[in-house]
Order: C-alpha cells, then sequence, then structure tokens
C-alpha cells in the first residue's frame, strides 16, 4: 500500500499487509469502509484492514471463513451494508457495535450475516453456474441492487437479480431476448451516469453494458436507437415479455379450501394485453381466468371467477404479452370448512 498523497512512495515494513498467512486464499477484491478502513475479500474469507491512512498503524483482522467472495464485481455498498456472491448465494455485511467504544461514537465493526439474502429464492438461485461466477457483477442503485449471474450452461451473466433495499424482498429475475447468434442478452457490467431520455431532465441513470453497447435500464421498451437488443438493425424490435407471480395464500388453514373468485387493480394504455391464471397447491391445478388486451388509457378493477378450484394454497400468475402494464393490487377468496368467506389481499 502506498502512502498517503504519495502513489510512488512505498515502506517495506509497513506498508505490506498479509492477509492468507498458511490459508492458500487469494485475493478477489477490496472496498473502502467508513472510518478509514479497508474490507479485503477472499475466495473463501473476508478480513478488514483499519487505519489504512496511516499505514505504520494499520492492522489487519479477520471478519468471517463461513464466507468468501466469488466475484470482484458483485461487490456493491449501499450506506454502511456492504452486497456480495458468495458460494452460498448473496451476503450482506452489516455494521455492528465496537463494545471498546461508548454510545455516539461511530461504529468501526462489521459481521456477515449467517443465513444468504438469496435463501427465499434458492429455487430460483440454484440455476447459477458457478464456474463460471467470476463473471458476475452488481450495482445498487435507485434503492435496488441489481446482480447479473450467469445461469444455466452460459458463461457470461444472462439473468438479474433484482432485490429491493426498502422493502427487503427479491422483486424480479430477469432475461432478455437472444442477440445475434443465438447469444442471450448479457451483462459484461454496469454504468452509473448523467442522461437525458429525452423526456425528463438529465440525471443519474443505469446502464447495462457488454460488447454491443450501453442499455438503459427499466425506462424504454427498445433501446435508444428503436432497436431490439444487441442487433445493429432498427427494422425490428422484440416485445420483453413479463410475469408476475404472487405468494400463495393459504389463510393459516392447511385444510383444503375452495378458491370462489379475486380480482387484480391495473393500470394500462392502448394495446397493453396479459393473461391472469390461478394456480393452486396440492391438488396441482392451472387455470387461465381472465385475458384482457386495452384499448385505451385507464385504471381498472379485473374481477375474475375461479370455477370454486379446489387447493392447499392457491396464487395468482399474471403473464404480460404486450406494453408494460402497472399492477397496483391483488387479491383471493376462499371458503374454507365450516368458514365463511374469507379474503387476503396482496
Amino acid at each position: 500500500m502506498s502512502d498517503l498523497l504519495d502513489t510512488d512512495n512505498y515502506y517495506a515494513a509497513d506498508s505490506q499487509f498479509r492477509i492468507n498467512k498458511g490459508s492458500a486464499d487469494k485475493l478477489v477484491g477490496f472496498f473502502p469502509y467508513q472510518e478509514d478502513q479497508l474490507i479485503v475479500f477472499m475466495r473463501n474469507s473476508i478480513h478488514m484492514i483499519n487505519n489504512i491512512a496511516t499505514t505504520s498503524a494499520a492492522n489487519t483482522y479477520e471478519i468471517t471463513r463461513q464466507h468468501g467472495c466469488v466475484a470482484r464485481k458483485s461487490i456493491a455498498q449501499s450506506g454502511p451494508q456492504t452486497f456480495f456472491l458468495s458460494d452460498n448465494g448473496v451476503i450482506v455485511l452489516s455494521p455492528g457495535t465496537d463494545p471498546a467504544k461508548g454510545l455516539g461514537v461511530a461504529i468501526s465493526k462489521i459481521s456477515g450475516e449467517t443465513i444468504p439474502m438469496t435463501r427465499p429464492i434458492q429455487n430460483k438461485f440454484d440455476e447459477v453456474n458457478y464456474a463460471a461466477a467470476d463473471t458476475a457483477c452488481g450495482v445498487v442503485y435507485d434503492n435496488k441492487y441489481y446482480l447479473a449471474v450467469p445461469t444455466g450452461s452460459s458463461t457470461v451473466p444472462n439473468k438479474i437479480f433484482i432485490f429491493n433495499l426498502l422493502t427487503s424482498t427479491w422483486t424480479s429475475v430477469d432475461s432478455y431476448p437472444a442477440m445475434a447468434g443465438s447469444l442471450a442478452f448479457h451483462v459484461d457490467d454496469w454504468v452509473v451516469c448523467m442522461h437525458d431520455n429525452g423526456s425528463d431532465p438529465p440525471r443519474r441513470r443505469l446502464f447495462a453494458c457488454n460488447d454491443t453497447g450501453f442499455y438503459l435500464m427499466e425506462e424504454n421498451s427498445i433501446d435508444d436507437f428503436g432497436r431490439k437488443i444487441g442487433s445493429t438493425s432498427e427494422s425490428g424490435t422484440t416485445a420483453i415479455l413479463g410475469k408476475l407471480v404472487s405468494r400463495s395464500f393459504t389463510f393459516g388453514d392447511t385444510n383444503v379450501k375452495s378458491w370462489k373468485r379475486g380480482q387484480v387493480a391495473a393500470k394500462t394504455v392502448n394495446n397493453d394485453a396479459f393473461n391472469i391464471k390461478v394456480n393452486t397447491l396440492d391438488p396441482d391445478a392451472s387455470n387461465t381466468v381472465l385475458s384482457h388486451t386495452a384499448d385505451g388509457t385507464e385504471e381498472a378493477l379485473f374481477r375474475f371467477g375461479t370455477g370454486r378450484t379446489r387447493g392447499y394454497g392457491a396464487n395468482i400468475e399474471i403473464n404480460v404479452t404486450a406494453g408494460r402494464p402497472s399492477f397496483r393490487h391483488l387479491a383471493l377468496e376462499a371458503i374454507g370448512v365450516g368458514a365463511n368467506a374469507r379474503r387476503e389481499v396482496a
């Protein structure tokens, strides 16, 4: 580590930090932290160096050997929290109190959570191709953590997992149409920079980057040149289909129920199209209960019957086939054993 304000000056006695003594671990990346500290991410462990501005007084501490970082570009920070991809899923490092300091003094310690953030969606995260996971990249933008990872047999990040920091939930797993040569649209890295999209004033916006260019995320249905993703042609565009699946409603009852009806509130513009399915559990069944194509701008409440489908639990699945409708709320009603109709809203 170089001397403060002099990048070409090194003190051999004070500026060398041997973090992997006897462990044969390798350095993946490092990230600055509050109170003049540096978090060091090794492949199988995490460490911290304090007093980095005064190398003669700096010390190295081990944070954990339970997790290591598999991808340097997956490291991202939101306030005091640091996110990264490990062999067990996405881990967050959170601040903790230092018992040697009193109240009102800045926090200087961090610790890793024992349960990965991805545990609630482990069935989706099992698709990650860890043989190529070092290509994964993450960024925090607009109160969300975006993580692009390779899945299946892909060796490039072809799916994006999005975590909402405000609600502490994973909100979506996004994939995109194929590019030239049948290669799925992928993300090599993220860039946040000032940009004017033509309708709003310039502000910081998120771009996905790959070998075909920069792509503005979540604001346009096509890219800035009106072309299909990954194509140099402006003659054709490809709609990106969407799917929303609610949690399974059970009403806190382990008995089989008769699912009666439901409703979905949506805001649509002309030619937006979607269909609604009700999927039951034990017995398993899937029924399309409503299809709709908008003929203008509207905010409407769509009610549907389920044909009294039976099941222990049920969820609502919405498949967007055209346009970009937005959904405000959804609800299901059921009749249980010896009970009146009950309603649960999400």
